[in-house]
């Protein structure tokens, strides 16, 4: 399993007061996403945030081929049909899907639907 969330960067075993948002599996962590390459950041929230951040920026978009059901646009108040489907594909495995309407398919609108926090997954 892999356990993904904000923890405390160690140095030498002790607590450095900065974070990353990471990765654990078989009690090995390490940092993942935009922290990769980070010092780290003073709260968790940041390093959620620095995650959700790599997430937005791996939004692309594809049109719903007749394979998928018909689906209203996810946006709050739009009833259009909705003709792409949106998702995040830079952590293999942890696939963000939303329906769009072709006046809604943007990077702001997905952006929305994308939330950083504790999570696991079994890929």
């Amino acid at each position: 399993m892999n356990y993904y969330g904000p923890r405390e960067i160690l140095k030498d075993g002790k607590p450095t007061g900065l974070y990353h948002y990471t990765r654990r599996n078989d009690n090995q962590v390490w940092p993942v996403g935009l922290c990769v390459d980070c010092p780290g950041h003073k709260t968790k929230e940041e390093a959620c945030e620095h995650w959700r951040q790599y997430l937005i920026q791996g939004i692309e978009f594809v049109e719903i081929t007749q394979e998928w059901p018909k689906e209203k646009c996810e946006v709050d108040g739009c009833n259009n049909q909705a003709i792409m489907i949106g998702s995040t594909k830079n952590e293999p495995g942890r696939f963000i899907h939303r329906c769009f309407c072709e006046e809604h398919a943007t990077q702001e609108e997905m952006s929305k639907f994308i939330h950083a926090g504790e999570s696991i997954s079994s890929y």
